[in-house]
């Protein structure tokens, strides 16, 4: 299947200047077992597991503003021969907003990420939730990003790509017996204005 054509796509307007990176928060300590598990593990495979895409025509004439919805999980597999898998899901929905919302596109996928893990290592469950936090959602993230921006164009839709990722540590004010928070998030990104 052809991609189509730009001139068949709407034109893309700029985009508001509110298009921070997304922060990921850890706890120093979360973040050093992240990075032990991280230096006795190399990546060695991604791989899209599941993929759905829909996508509606944009209404004429298109006005509004154009919103992100995403939410994403990260879980831990099984081990098999030395090799840790993780799980990455990821849905997104963009809808035109102003008066009615109007949905646009939906993409609901998985990806898998494998690591390799040192021959005498066998990682704790704090490794493992430490370093599944965020880390595996960062490795991940430049695939997931393609797909959000590659899928709606083939679909006659442009769409701003997603923000940037960063993995940062937890402000020093936060307390330690905060309740900890599951590797999964939910954000609404206003992305841009259709004129």
């Amino acid at each position: 299947m052809s991609p189509h054509p730009a001139s068949q796509c709407p034109a893309p307007s700029k985009p508001r200047t509110t298009t921070n990176p997304f922060p990921f928060r850890q706890l120093d300590p979360k973040l050093r077992q992240a990075a032990e598990f991280q230096q006795r593990s190399v990546l060695d495979s991604i791989r899209l597991k599941e993929f759905c895409a829909r996508s509606e025509e944009l209404p004429k004439p298109a006005g509004g503003v154009l919103r992100l919805d995403l939410h994403h999980e990260t879980r831990s597999g099984e081990f098999k021969e030395g090799i840790a898998p993780f799980d990455v899901d990821l849905k997104m929905k963009a809808l035109l907003t102003g008066g009615t919302e109007v949905p646009l596109f939906e993409l609901d996928c998985r990806l898998e990420a494998n690591y390799r893990l040192a021959p005498d290592f066998r990682p704790s469950e704090e490794q493992l939730a430490s370093f599944r936090r965020a880390n595996v959602l960062f490795h991940c993230w430049p695939y997931l990003r393609e797909l959000v921006h590659n899928s709606p164009w083939r679909m006659g839709l442009m769409l701003p790509p997603l923000p940037l990722l960063r993995v940062a540590p937890e402000p020093a004010g936060r307390s330690a017996a905060a309740p900890a928070r599951k590797a999964r998030k939910k954000t609404r990104h206003p992305a841009k204005r259709m004129a």
